[in-house]
């Protein structure tokens, strides 16, 4: 065993040790009533705590929750949230997790124990292993267009990729206290826990210098393609970024009130305000302008979504409404008669596909790029989930089977890998790649090998990827 920072430490970290104080004894359980009792110290953070009960129970453990049914914050002491001797916390099992967007050419895998795989394009995210001795205990990941950022239990961000793009610490450091990120084409912005907000990466929406000072008090992120939107605690709106990506929103700015949700196409955003209106700003090309709709059509909306250069609009009456670029799904005219009780839209670069409450699907836009569904509408039944790279569409249905289509390059066409698609849980699109994890938890891919269609090189790492495996130890 070597000491922390010294040869033999590779791939584990050492946790803190803690000077004598009031010690408690708390019973951590799963669901399947699985649990362990541990001698606990005050001064421990629940994040501790939960990797003592991770090597326990050997399972990757994403949280810990007290009788009242509330989940415990992992930076705070067990003193400050209050737990006593013979406390029962519930722990949530952390499950595996596939990473990447349709402008991503690579793909970043958290699995069951914290760590993380990546593989595709190695100078766009593919090879994390300059970082891979950070990469532990990670809670989520966000890609840009060519680099990957993962938050950390503990709050601290770790990126990796093209360093011009997102993948290169933000002034030298990492990141703290950070619990959201989300990326464009070419950098990330960063929500703390305190509200306020920090980019990096190319200037377009990456340079923190161009940043309004009204990024505080913000409650959520939303990324166009070269520009950034945070909707604040009192539902106002600011922007920033390429200004005529949407980064400018000064023409609306009095009606960014109320706002409920945000959504973007590559260079436009909408809002949703909290009386079913919408609002929309950015390269009218993309379905930033709203001029010469009916107005009426644009009320009562529940849900918006933003595909390449239009957006859909989920009304109360289960019907869509669409703007944006007529060719790629800003018209669906065709298919208004069969838009009826919808209750999920899904989208990709030049195409939309909406599920039905039936379980069947209506697509439109690019009929190459997913717009038409036709070869595999028959198979298109009892329809859970949908994922999309740039160019194609992927579903998996009630009985665990995907089923998929648009250019088959970029993911559409799963032939070769049809046999290895059963009980599939989870799917994700790169820009030309599909990732999915099946039952057995085995990693399958298909599509473009520079975007990941291939994982020959990490497949050792792509198996069991749900299960515990002790990526470091505790003192």
């Amino acid at each position: 065993q070597g000491l922390a920072g010294g040869p033999g430490t590779m791939g584990m970290t050492l946790l803190p040790s803690f000077q004598e104080s009031e010690e408690i004894s708390v019973t951590v359980a799963l669901l399947s009533g699985e649990g362990t009792t541990i001698l606990a110290n005050l001064d421990w953070t629940v994040n501790h705590l939960r990797l003592q009960a991770q090597l326990s129970l050997l399972v990757g453990i994403s949280g810990l929750v007290n009788s009242e049914g509330c989940l415990l914050t992992g930076r705070n002491t067990l003193k400050e949230v209050g737990l006593k001797d013979d406390d029962l916390l519930h722990a949530t099992v952390r499950h595996a997790k596939l990473a990447s967007t349709r402008q991503s050419y690579a793909f970043a895998l958290m699995k069951g124990d914290g760590s993380v795989v990546s593989w595709g394009s190695n100078r766009m995210g593919g090879d994390s292993s300059m970082v891979q001795q950070e990469l532990r205990d990670v809670e989520q990941i966000q890609a840009s267009g060519g680099a990957f950022a993962a938050i950390r239990a503990d709050g601290k961000v770790i990126s990796w990729g093209d360093s011009s793009m997102g993948g290169k610490a933000q002034s030298g450091r990492w990141l703290e206290n950070v619990k959201q990120i989300q990326g464009t084409v070419g950098s990330f912005a960063a929500l703390h826990n305190d509200g306020t907000v920090e980019s990096w990466g190319r200037s377009h929406g990456g340079n923190c210098i161009s940043q309004p000072s009204e990024l505080k008090n913000v409650k959520e992120l939303c990324a166009s393609d070269y520009a950034f939107a945070a909707l604040k605690e009192d539902r106002t709106v600011v922007t920033w970024g390429n200004a005529a990506s949407g980064g400018d929103s000064s023409w609306v700015k009095e009606q960014l009130r109320d706002i409920t949700q945000l959504a973007a196409t590559s260079r436009a955003f909408a809002a949703l305000t909290a009386d079913g209106h919408v609002i929309a700003w950015g390269d009218r090309d993309f379905g930033g302008d709203l001029r010469g709709m009916d107005p009426s059509q644009l009320s009562c909306v529940t849900q918006l979504c933003g595909a390449g250069s239009a957006f859909a609009a989920l009304r109360q009456d289960r019907t869509v409404v669409t703007w944006g670029d007529e060719t790629a799904g800003g018209d669906s005219t065709e298919v208004e008669m069969h838009l009826q009780d919808v209750y999920q839209l899904h989208s990709n670069e030049r195409a939309f596909c909406a599920v039905l409450h039936s379980g069947g699907v209506v697509t439109w836009g690019d009929p190459c790029c997913g717009g038409d569904s036709a070869r595999v509408d028959r198979l298109l039944k009892d329809v859970q989930q949908v994922a999309a790279t740039a160019f194609a569409f992927a579903a998996i249905l009630k009985n665990g089977q995907a089923v998929t289509w648009g250019e088959p390059f970029c993911g559409g066409d799963s032939s070769a890998v049809q046999h290895e698609l059963e009980e599939v849980q989870q799917i994700r699109g790169s820009r030309q790649a599909f990732a999915a994890i099946v039952a057995s938890g085995r990693v399958v891919t298909w599509g473009h090998p520079n975007s990941g269609g291939h994982s020959d090189w990490v497949d050792f790492n792509l198996h069991d990827v749900h299960s515990f495996v002790q990526p470091w130890e505790c003192c």
